[in-house]
């Protein structure tokens, strides 16, 4: 016969699994992840006669770069507008990939505590 405290944790653990398997039934949506940020710039040219080395309005752009941590050194490279698009989806991706994976972890936890919990009464 299971007492009153057992039966509370087993409730509690069948939630904690449902919580789980739907934050696992989330993953399945989520398309390709990407590391870094897309920075969008305006930038002058160089030249001294050009409209942009005496109005900061008037820069040439916009130009869309990736930045990245490669082997602990910062790497940037250019891209299109529709590639600067695509890449922010997939990094937009790869955060909300860390915000489930960091919420299965406080869960699996939880889960774990409430089997100490219930190995420790027994």
């Amino acid at each position: 016969m299971s007492s009153p405290q057992s039966s509370l944790q087993q409730k509690r653990l069948r939630r904690l699994e449902k919580l789980y398997g739907r934050l696992k039934q989330s993953l399945v949506g989520i398309g390709f992840i990407f590391p870094g940020s897309i920075v969008r710039r305006f930038m002058p040219c160089g030249k001294p006669s050009c409209h942009c080395a005496t109005d900061v309005n008037k820069r040439h752009g916009p130009y869309y770069e990736w930045t990245r941590k490669l082997k602990g050194k910062t790497v940037t490279v250019r891209l299109t507008a529709e590639q600067a698009r695509r890449y922010e989806d997939w990094i937009r991706n790869r955060r909300k990939l860390k915000k489930i994976l960091m919420r299965m972890q406080a869960v699996s936890i939880q889960a774990a505590q409430n089997q100490a919990t219930t190995m420790l009464r027994h």
